[in-house]
């Protein structure tokens, strides 16, 4: 589990580089290749967001899957990310797509599970 923060201004497009890029650190490579669908999914969750009553946190779940080269094994990892509700009244206001400068100051906590199907 680890806490961050990210903060500065930019478009809505950029502000999900970013924060992708800090929850994806741990693969190699870039996340500008698949940018387009994570902006897509991004404003389906914002979409999903808006239609509820945040009151204590809210997040999502992505999921991963990549061989181990050396020993020819499949890993499943899943990682959950959330926030405050405090983030959710920011995050609805952003207009996905859009390119207005938004300012932004978010906290959010990541955990990371392993699927391991020997156990």
């Amino acid at each position: 589990m680890s806490q961050q923060e990210e903060s500065g201004d930019g478009t809505a497009a950029s502000i999900n580089e970013q924060f992708f890029a800090a929850i994806l650190a741990g693969l190699s490579g870039d996340v500008a290749p698949i940018l387009g669908y994570l902006n897509q999914e991004m404003a389906n969750i914002q979409v999903q967001t808006k239609k509820s009553k945040v009151t204590s946190e809210f997040g999502t779940v992505i999921g991963l899957i990549s061989v181990m080269p050396v020993l020819n094994v499949v890993v499943t990892t899943f990682q959950y990310a959330y926030s405050s509700a405090e983030t959710a009244d920011w995050f609805t206001s952003v207009t996905c797509g859009s390119v207005e400068h938004y300012s932004y100051d978010y906290k959010f906590t990541v955990v990371n599970y392993n699927y391991d199907p020997t156990s």
